[in-house]
Formats: structure tokens, C-alpha cells, sequence
């Protein structure tokens, strides 16, 4: 067998493995300034913190941290939000990303809904 031949099948076989994933569904809240986080960065942020993982069926920003029952949260301000990633066997993780200072920060993925979600 030639080896350019070899090379070029893994390439290919390589790249249709990979299906990206879909369009997020974006929070549409409306700040004013306008928010400093974006929906892409965000996500953007959030793919790039998760260890490997099986295909994503669906993505989804919304401003702000995921807030317990009866607790105090601030506001959403348009620099924080949480990403959900839903897998292609409906499993989900949520993570959180903040801009602050012009540095973004994300959190370890965690299970979504939070133990503290009833039901």
C-alpha cells in the first residue's frame, strides 16, 4: 500500500468523525450597556472546559448563575451566564463562565438540573 495513500485515508476518516456541534439557543435579555458576554464566547468557553465527551444535541446561554430556591443571586448583568449542553443520549452538564477585568473564567462542568432542582 502506497503511504500518502495510508495518510490521506486516516485524514479523511479523521474529519468526518468530527460533526460539530449546533447553533446554541441564545438568551435574548436585553441589557443596557449592552452585556460584555457574549452567547459565543460563552459557549465558545464552555465547549472548550469540557473533558472529551459523545456528540452534543443541544446548547443553550442563558445570563446569569443557576440560583437555589429562596436564595439571594444577583442579577443578571450581562457579564456571567451559564451554558447547558445537552449529549445525544440526554445527559446534561451546565457551565458557568464570567468575564471579569477583560479575563474570562469558566467552571468545572457540572451535572444540570443541580441536586437542588426538585423533581
Amino acid at each position: 500500500m502506497r503511504w500518502d495513500c495510508l495518510v490521506m485515508a486516516v485524514a479523511l476518516a479523521a474529519c468526518s468523525a468530527f460533526v460539530p456541534p449546533p447553533a446554541p439557543e441564545c438568551d435574548a435579555a436585553r441589557f443596557d450597556p449592552q452585556p460584555t458576554l457574549t452567547c459565543e464566547v460563552a459557549v465558545n468557553a464552555a465547549l472548550d472546559s469540557l473533558p472529551s465527551h459523545g456528540p452534543i444535541a443541544a446548547l443553550q446561554f442563558l445570563y446569569g448563575s443557576l440560583c437555589p430556591p429562596n436564595a439571594r443571586c444577583m442579577a443578571p448583568d450581562g457579564s456571567a451566564g451559564t451554558v447547558i449542553i445537552t449529549y445525544g443520549d440526554g445527559t446534561q452538564q451546565s457551565v458557568y463562565v464570567r468575564l471579569e477585568g477583560g479575563r474570562l473564567f469558566t467552571e468545572a462542568p457540572a451535572p444540570y438540573p443541580p441536586s437542588w432542582v426538585e423533581g
